[in-house]
């Protein structure tokens, strides 16, 4: 199991991620997807599925498109589902346009609920969360360029 403070983005703030990791990763509560049918984490055990809470006025978060482009490009034919998922109220009305706009090409859906964001204790965007082959939430809270590295590890595992 990846614990609190294996990566270098623990901190206290991300401790309060600390109940959710080694267990089975909260279910997606999203509609309106794009890229892809709906997906269920359920049917996607046996893979590493890196989920990216984001808001589409939150900076950061459309700066970090390219790269996870770039890891969608990279790992999706080795076992990785990378999936998006817009969660703010805020912008919700421009999750498909941004999907285009900005050349997303994995999987995306949104959460205009917040009922996702809210099971993964989403507390900034963007939000990395990564799911072992098992289906079990292994890290969350990373920055963007620390995400290929679990990725990496997580593919290596049995």
């Amino acid at each position: 199991w990846f614990l609190y403070g294996e990566f270098p983005d623990a901190d206290a703030k991300r401790a309060q991620h600390t109940p959710l990791l080694g267990k089975e990763a909260p279910a997606l509560d999203v509609n309106d997807w794009k890229n892809s049918d709906a997906l269920k984490l359920a049917d996607l055990k046996g893979k590493v599925v890196v989920l990216d809470f984001f808001a589409t006025w939150c900076p950061p978060c459309m700066a970090s498109i390219p790269h996870n482009n770039s890891l969608y490009e990279k790992y999706k034919d080795k076992d990785l589902v990378f999936i998006g998922v817009c969660t703010s109220p805020n912008g919700q009305d421009k999750f498909a346009s941004t999907v285009t706009q900005r050349g997303i090409k994995y999987p995306a859906a949104a959460d205009p609920s917040s009922a996702t964001e809210k099971a993964y204790i989403v507390m900034w965007y963007p939000t990395y969360a990564v799911i072992d082959k098992k289906g079990n939430l292994r890290a969350i809270g990373l920055k963007p360029d620390n995400v290929e590295d679990v990725v990496k590890k997580l593919l290596e595992e049995k």
